[in-house]
């Protein structure tokens, strides 16, 4: 049976295009999956579309022992670079509703983002001339590797291949302004960095209800979550979504959060103009 993978993309030192790889470990080493299956696609959302034959493929080559690089001598990128959809769900959990002063909503609030705010686990996030209040949650994204459409709950952990960490970084100046709407401040360039790694399903323990998910090291949550309703998910088949291999957002981890150098307030770097996504640390976090 296969294992568990942590699936990557990266560049090497000598710069290029990107390359598909696999992490042997937790911030271990890689291996060059490009390298070793030179017939793959370079893209992440075409390699998905392979299906089964793709992970095998990947497996074989973690067991070669064959075609490793340094971690040192890369630069990790989105695992998922080029979706074609991005979708996101918000004030799914009540204790977190509960914080804001917000109604529990009826149904899921469901908001995206533009592809182009994808980047890289490590990169800098620019922060936009006009906003004063730029935020950052940490995220569990769900990625999407089986086309559906209607799908029947009991079913839907069959269309989830993996999972990364992403972090929703927001302008809340802009999420407030024109009627609320979250768009305009969830999407500028840089906004959605994702990784470093897609780690697919099998290293889910516990299975599909009340399971962990091993992505990246993190500080336990002093509660907890509380979901609003356990039917409550990101009910996109009701609204005849069909998923391809992009990414479904999930609820926020709690007390989660990225570190951006010396900050001051609303996440603005005390000493420059950029901030980084990266560790993950025990800090509050808004909507």
């Amino acid at each position: 049976m296969r294992g568990a993978l942590r699936l990557v993309r990266f560049r090497g030192a000598a710069g290029g295009g990107p390359r598909l790889g696999l992490e042997e470990a937790p911030g271990g080493d890689l291996v060059d999956l490009s390298a070793a299956e030179p017939a793959l696609p370079l893209s992440m959302r075409e390699f998905l579309e392979l299906g089964p034959r793709g992970l095998e493929l990947a497996q074989r080559a973690l067991e070669s022992g064959q075609h490793r690089v340094a971690r040192g001598a890369t630069r990790l990128l989105a695992p998922v670079g080029d979706p074609e959809k991005l979708i996101c769900v918000g004030l799914n959990y009540r204790d977190h509703c509960e914080e804001q002063g917000a109604r529990v909503p009826k149904e899921p609030i469901i908001f995206s983002k533009f592809p182009s705010a994808i980047t890289g686990p490590f990169d800098d996030i620019v922060l936009p001339q006009d906003s004063t209040e730029v935020d950052w949650e940490v995220e569990l994204a769900a990625v999407i590797g089986k086309r559906g459409r209607h799908i029947e709950e009991s079913a839907a952990l069959e269309h989830v291949v993996g999972f990364m960490v992403a972090n929703d970084v927001s302008a809340r100046d802009w999420q407030l302004r024109n009627g609320r709407q979250w768009l305009l401040g969830k999407t500028f360039d840089t906004f959605c960095p994702l990784g470093p790694a897609l780690v697919t399903r099998e290293a889910v323990k516990g299975g599909a209800h009340g399971g962990t998910v091993p992505v990246s090291p993190c500080v336990p949550s002093h509660r907890p979550p509380q979901p609003v309703d356990p039917l409550q998910r990101q009910r996109a088949p009701d609204a005849g979504q069909q998923h391809p291999p992009p990414h479904l957002r999930g609820a926020r981890p709690h007390r989660l959060g990225v570190p951006v150098r010396d900050t001051g307030p609303w996440g603005h770097p005390a000493d420059g103009d950029s901030c980084r996504s990266g560790v993950l640390s025990e800090t509050p976090c808004l909507p």
